[in-house]
């Protein structure tokens, strides 16, 4: 996979939460987190963060369409592709 294990084994859990998003967008993340097996919702919530760069929260309020993919930054602040310079 081209990963170390246990950096594959955090890749897994968050596509776990990923899926479950997707599927139920309203699930709490202490419950997923734990379903996941996060130890508990502070330690998902840094992993994700160091995962996607992102918060859960702004994760979920991007509610991107593909439930692995996020708008570029560019994208949120530049809709309309044109140049902001």
């Amino acid at each position: 996979m081209g990963l170390a294990p246990k950096r594959y084994c955090r890749v897994l859990r968050l596509q776990h939460i990923l899926a479950h998003w997707s599927e139920a967008p309203a699930s709490g993340l202490a419950d997923l987190a734990l379903q996941a097996g996060y130890s508990d919702q502070a330690h998902f919530q840094r992993e994700f963060r160091a995962s996607t760069g992102t918060t859960p929260g702004t994760f979920r309020a991007l509610s991107p369409s593909l439930s692995q993919h996020v708008p570029l930054a560019s994208d949120l602040f530049n809709p309309n592709g044109s140049d902001l310079s």
